[in-house]
């Protein structure tokens, strides 16, 4: 390690130390502005693995631009690097067995995040509980909580532990089950419920995960949607989804809160449910959501946006159409149009290809829990055995893995297929504009 290298780790470590010294005082004074850091979810992986960490999940309360800040620590004579410890999404290669850790601090400038950070191992990880947001309800009715997406990336079978954290004032409330992968509770009064979770693996326990549900008003939720791809200098149209029952929320609120160097867009309509952009340097996009019903507020919700520079390979090519996900299938014909799917696998023949299409019992509808079931009969399945399933192989690597489970996540709640390109007219006028169209591309006349 050069002199500079080790200056700039021992001015990171000291950052990072006066941070966590700081943030409790420093986030006491500033709790309407600091800003979030979330450094994605823990890693298993092999000597040799090219590691992408993820900081897309960090938020900021007021929708102001944020930089990151990276640390990676790492196995002893390991010579692992981050190829750029200031990005949204960094990489650095595995090159020897062992445990290494990845701490991000977020700053809007003025104020900075509590550190956050990510284990990614040769060895076991701890599991992550997730828990699915419960329905609207109101007093007296009964909430079904769900913990089934929660997951392990060594594939370990979980065990649940369930617990009623707080409810209202004479409440006699209790959770139906603490052990299960879903369990339900009678609100018997008006107020706010406060649950909990943890998942263990048998080695090691997740972070506990909670969840609050005010029967006296709406719980809202954002979403931003997925992570999207577009060429430079063609306008996107952002989408968020409505509440659960696909009504549209009373209020939007867009921010982008970060850019590649040189990249300044403007959000078009950020107080709409989807608003124009239009990405004019390559690289990685942040957008946040909020959304509002009445007087209550959502958490933040993010989406990446991926613009990528005009090529002979992702640009029109020799078929004569666009290709936004740069597999070589222009875009007309590709049944994935965002997601690079070159071979255009699609077991079940319904047209839409498997790394688009989480929709394993095929009826065409939303991605759900009867597909999940499916899938988890499939899990750690290959060719030959019993319980093979190809559609529930989405990557087409003929193994039904948490790979699979990721993708899978990404579809869940959503119907089966690419995003369609359709005439949106925002620009009000010719069908060859390309910001009237949904993906920022002129279909082929022909």
């Amino acid at each position: 390690m050069d002199l500079r290298t080790l200056s700039r780790a021992i001015l990171l470590g000291a950052l990072f130390t006066l941070t966590n010294a700081v943030s409790g005082a420093s986030n006491a004074a500033h709790t309407d502005s600091a800003p979030v850091a979330h450094a994605g979810y823990d890693q298993t992986v092999v000597v040799g693995d090219v590691v992408q960490l993820d900081a897309s999940g960090s938020t900021h309360d007021k929708g102001r631009r944020i930089n990151f800040q990276w640390m990676l620590r790492t196995p002893t004579n390991s010579g692992a690097r981050l190829n750029d410890a200031t990005s949204l999404r960094p990489e650095f290669t595995v090159d020897l067995s062992g445990t290494y850790v990845a701490e991000l601090v977020v700053s809007d400038g003025e104020h900075v995040s509590v550190v956050d950070k990510v284990v990614v191992s040769t060895g076991n990880v701890a599991p992550v509980a997730v828990i699915t947001p419960a329905e609207l309800h109101g007093a007296g009715s009964t909430i079904e909580l769900d913990a089934s997406l929660s997951f392990d990336a060594n594939g370990d079978m979980l065990d649940y532990r369930w617990k009623l954290v707080s409810a209202p004032d004479s409440s006699r409330a209790a959770l139906a089950a603490t052990k299960a992968a879903s369990t339900s509770l009678h609100a018997d009064q008006p107020g706010i419920y406060r649950i909990a979770l943890e998942v263990s693996d048998g080695r090691a326990i997740s972070e506990t995960v909670y969840h609050e549900i005010n029967t006296g008003a709406p719980h809202v939720v954002a979403d931003a949607g997925d992570d999207r791809h577009v060429f430079a200098h063609t306008k996107l149209q952002l989408k968020a989804g409505g509440d659960r029952n696909s009504r549209p929320h009373d209020y939007y609120e867009w921010s982008l809160l970060h850019a590649p160097a040189g990249g300044n867009p403007e959000i078009l309509g950020a107080d709409s449910a989807n608003p124009g952009f239009r990405g004019d340097v390559p690289g990685h996009y942040l957008f946040q959501l909020v959304a509002r019903d009445g007087d209550s507020a959502s958490r933040p919700d993010t989406v990446v946006v991926t613009v990528h520079a005009m090529t002979a390979s992702s640009g029109p090519n020799v078929r004569g159409g666009s290709d936004v996900d740069g597999d070589g299938v222009p875009d007309d014909v590709d049944n994935c149009a965002e997601e690079p799917n070159p071979s255009q696998l699609d077991t079940n023949g319904d047209g839409f290809g498997n790394a688009c299409d989480a929709d394993i019992d095929n009826d065409g509808f939303i991605t759900n829990f009867g597909d999940l079931v499916l899938w988890a009969a499939a899990f750690n399945s290959s060719p030959g055995q019993a319980n093979w399933n190809p559609d529930a192989d989405f990557n087409g690597d003929n193994s039904v893995n948490f790979l699979d489970l990721f993708i899978f996540q990404g579809y869940f709640l959503t119907a089966p297929g690419p995003v369609v390109n359709r005439f949106i007219n925002p620009a009000g006028g010719t069908w060859h504009d390309p910001a009237n169209w949904s993906l920022g591309i002129v279909p082929n006349s022909t």
